[in-house]
């Protein structure tokens, strides 16, 4: 395995709008987001990329607690998929979801069905969890 920091996988945002309106905090929620951006300000941060779904993640430098961390992909994974694995023990990098895939459609017909089925059952799970963290958010 390369021997590498976790910084260098991650990756950099700038939201200017020194000279423009801005997104309030309103315009923010109503397209759920968490990024408030006033006019005349910017914004600079650093950014990682979930192991599991690929998700941009804008990371809070006042963060307390400790981010979740995937050892098989020596990679941070979201709130959402960091969920999903604590609920249901399951872990799926994209490298092995698209390994995954590949395989079953070079088994055939059936194999892919099979694997579809899967992949609804996971993404049904997968809103379940994002549910869950936008009540958490809400406090709803």
């Amino acid at each position: 395995m390369d021997c590498f920091s976790l910084r260098e996988k991650e990756g950099y945002l700038r939201i200017d709008h020194r000279d423009s309106p801005g997104i309030s905090a309103e315009q923010a929620k109503a397209m759920r987001s968490h990024v408030v951006v006033p006019g005349g300000t910017m914004l600079e941060a650093r950014t990682y990329n979930c192991c599991a779904c690929q998700r941009t993640v804008i990371i809070n430098p006042d963060r307390l607690r400790t981010r979740d961390y995937c050892r098989e992909c020596h990679s941070y994974m979201c709130e959402t998929c960091a969920l999903l694995r604590k609920l249901t023990g399951i872990h799926r990098p994209m490298k092995r979801f698209v390994a995954e895939y590949l395989e079953s459609a070079a088994k055939g017909p059936a194999a892919l069905a099979h694997y579809q089925l899967q992949q609804t059952i996971y993404e049904a799970q997968r809103k379940q969890a994002q549910e869950l963290i936008r009540r958490t958010y809400d406090g709803s």
